[in-house]
């Protein structure tokens, strides 16, 4: 169970080097499902920018993660 908490204790820590659309955006898409599309409607933007933004922000995390498990 303490390996869990570390885990998400990363996630946590992981997030919060992204920038705050980043971290809205991946948590509006991944932690509540919602569509890119919807995403952008939400914010006034095109679509383009809310994926990028997110592909972005994963491959923060990605580098943020190779950083700290290894």
């Amino acid at each position: 169970l303490g390996d869990v908490y570390k885990r998400q204790d990363l996630l946590y820590q992981g997030l919060d080097t992204l920038t705050e659309k980043q971290r809205q955006r991946i948590y509006a898409h991944f932690f509540l499902g919602m569509s890119n599309a919807d995403i952008a409607r939400l914010e006034g933007c095109d679509i383009t920018s809310v994926r990028d933004g997110i592909k972005r922000g994963l491959r923060q995390l990605e580098k943020y993660f190779e950083k700290n498990l290894l």
